[in-house]
């Protein structure tokens, strides 16, 4: 989509909206030559919620890094800040002026990859939408804890958001004859997500 066209036409936005919600990713081009084009455009959706990286935060290489965003080592699949008490809704990422080789984004089918596992693995499936998994984040500022099951359903028991961060997995605080079926689901799921077959 055009976000000259989003900011000209309201119909254009909404259809826009519309399709990030049915397919969950749109990609956005047009936008401004200037570093806050994508915070600007992010503007016409709605408000920005915090996070301890604060609503807007500018991702690059940095000594003593607090997260592996901030190096130049590849990120594997994952969903970003499962520890905070609210989970992000969209996230906006604005590539602005990037010369550099690599680093680029990759993106995977989670409702797919719940699919299959639901249908090759219901007990795994089973197992990752009841335990709550501990997720924390942990550096010399914050210490930001939240319990939430991998797989989470909505009212109805579909499928509605995923939860996966093997960096930010805490602990398993769970009873321990829970450990071996929590353990096997959750390589099951992580062999799907980083196989490559739904990116």
């Amino acid at each position: 989509f055009s976000a000259k066209d989003c900011y000209q036409d309201k119909d254009k936005l909404i259809n826009a909206l519309s399709m990030l919600k049915q397919t969950g990713i749109i990609l956005i081009d047009e936008l401004e030559d200037d570093l806050h084009a994508g915070d600007k455009f992010g503007d016409l959706i709605g408000f920005k919620r915090e996070s301890n990286y604060g609503a807007i935060f500018q991702v690059f290489s940095k000594p003593e890094p607090n997260n592996l965003a901030f190096t130049s080592l590849e990120l594997p699949l994952h969903t970003d800040l499962p520890n905070q008490e609210f989970v992000p809704g969209n996230q906006f990422l604005h590539c602005y002026r990037n010369e550099a080789t690599g680093g680029g984004s990759m993106f995977a089918d989670a409702m797919v990859i719940i699919e299959d596992l639901k249908r090759e693995q219901p007990k795994h499936y089973k197992t990752l939408c009841e335990l709550n998994v501990p997720w924390c984040f942990l550096d010399d500022k914050d210490d930001i804890r939240s319990h939430r099951p991998i797989i989470g359903l909505d009212q109805n028991g579909d499928f509605k958001t995923l939860s996966f961060n093997a960096h930010i997995a805490d602990i398993p605080d769970f009873d321990v004859h829970l450990m071996y079926p929590f353990y096997a689901a959750y390589r099951d799921l992580m062999c799907r997500i980083r196989s490559g077959k739904y990116n």
